[in-house]
């Protein structure tokens, strides 16, 4: 090793103490990355229909229907 390539004691410990986000995608087996890509497309689609509040809203009644859920609309306390 070249006494240029030597890491200095500070780097060392830069290196040690420094917390270094690794990207998911680079470390996702083939199986996770169709299933990243999947959600990204449906969270890409989600984002497009749901282009103001209502639309949002309206999207996730419709989601969370299809899911089995019931949406209840009763304003709150008015349950007696």
């Amino acid at each position: 090793m070249n006494v240029s390539d030597e890491k200095t004691e500070e780097e060392l410990l830069s290196e040690k103490l420094t917390f270094n986000l690794k990207n998911c995608w680079e470390t996702a087996s083939q199986e996770e990355r169709v299933n990243i890509a999947a959600f990204a497309e449906g969270y890409k689609e989600f984002l497009n229909e749901g282009k103001t509040e209502q639309l949002c809203f309206k999207k996730c009644v419709e989601i969370l229907t299809q899911k089995g859920f019931t949406v209840d609309f009763t304003p709150l306390g008015a349950h007696s």
